[in-house]
This record gives C-alpha cells, structure tokens and sequence, in this order.
C-alpha cells in the first residue's frame, strides 16, 4: 500500500482503511494507475474478523 500510493496521497492506518466505506483506492491516487483494493497479512486483519470490510469487497469486485 506505501510504495503504491503517488507522493503527497494520505496513507491511512489499516483500522481506517478497513472503516472506510469504500473499499477502492481510486486509480488517480496511486502509481499502477488502476483501482486497488487493501488487503493486511496482520492476523488483526483476518477474514473472519473483518466480514463487513470483505463484503464490501465482495460487492466492489462484482460492480466491475
């Protein structure tokens, strides 16, 4: 998420990230030019404690 943000873009913490309702990083905010979506490895960030974030997910990914 760091190296992939364009210089000057805020770099939320994950609680946030994963607080926000949207789940896409606009594609004008980061350097691959496309929409990204934030995923922790932290065990904090498990599936099975973060169903509302992985829903919205799940229904970003089915409006592309």
């Amino acid at each position: 998420y760091k190296v992939l943000m364009n210089a000057g873009e805020p770099l939320l913490p994950a609680q946030e990230l994963y607080k926000q309702e949207s789940v896409m990083i606009p594609a004008d905010k980061n350097k691959l030019g496309q929409p990204l979506i934030a995923l922790y490895r932290h065990p904090k960030y498990n599936y099975s404690r973060q169903i509302d974030y992985f829903n919205r997910v799940k229904n970003a990914l089915n409006q592309l």
